[in-house]
């Protein structure tokens, strides 16, 4: 499976693995997991409402449901739907995504 432009794999360096049928199938590596030192002072708080996921909050501050994984790395969730109503969680500002190298 092809790596797309803008994944959150992007980039994350992979090892070739020769199958038994000669193909030869990608192992990715470990890739960074963003933290909240890495977006400083530059979030938006958000209070989860109703049935609210984070690919929603993605889709409302980015425009890009996809990059619902940022707001899970630097809330220390591993889910889209690993949230709660009445929680508050960060959302890093649009503006720090350069920053970060992500491209919307």
């Amino acid at each position: 499976m092809a790596i797309l432009r803008g994944s959150r794999y992007e980039g994350v360096p992979f090892t070739g693995i020769k199958t038994t049928d000669g193909k030869t199938k990608k192992l990715l590596h470990d890739r960074r997991v963003f933290t909240r030192e890495d977006i400083g002072q530059d979030f938006i708080e958000h209070t989860i409402e109703g049935e609210e996921e984070l690919d929603a909050l993605a889709d409302r501050y980015y425009k890009n449901d996809e990059l619902w994984w940022l707001i899970a790395d630097v809330n220390n969730k591993f889910f889209m739907f690993d949230v709660t109503v009445g929680e508050t969680i960060v959302v890093p500002s649009p503006s720090v995504l350069a920053d970060l190298g992500i491209d919307t």
